[in-house]
């Protein structure tokens, strides 16, 4: 009997992200791997920057789901549950804000919407580009309140 061999599943497209590790002191770009699950296009996390069980979340950083000509859509990727499951303060963020942000715990990483981004419609995700987006993500870090308790906007 001859055995079927299955073709190769082709690799996932990789985009440019902006880590935020929780042992390093300065933000930089990675490229990581996203899948698109008909939903949205999250990026697929890499195991190791996971340090303990977590809900990763996104959440846009300019309040804004409709990129505009001079502003793309960011968002944060973080583990919504940080501030349960004894994840390590993320020194990367407290070092780049001086010390100004609140306590963000886990890897954190800044995503970019395609220029093409309508939430509900199309939800494509861009490269980062570090001198363009770390200025906003790094606002949205520093002004985030209810860390320990609630995460909401000021």
């Amino acid at each position: 009997m001859a055995s079927v061999q299955q073709e190769p599943t082709p690799p996932l497209p990789t985009i440019d992200v902006i880590l935020f590790a929780v042992n390093e002191d300065t933000p930089r770009l990675i490229k990581v791997p996203y899948k698109d699950d008909g939903l949205a296009h999250f990026i697929q996390t890499p195991g190791w920057y996971l340090e303990r069980e977590s809900f990763r979340t996104q959440s846009p950083v300019n309040n804004r789901l409709t990129p505009t000509r001079k502003r793309p859509v960011l968002f944060i990727e973080y583990d919504d549950m940080f501030a349960i499951n004894g994840s390590e303060l993320n020194r990367c963020i407290q070092t780049a804000s001086g010390g100004k942000a609140p306590a963000w715990r886990g890897t954190v990483f800044g995503v970019r919407a395609a220029p093409s981004y309508r939430a509900g419609v199309s939800e494509k995700m861009a490269n980062a580009v570090l001198e363009e987006d770390l200025p906003e993500i790094m606002d949205c870090l520093t002004s985030w309140v209810g860390i320990q308790d609630q995460v909401r906007w000021i």
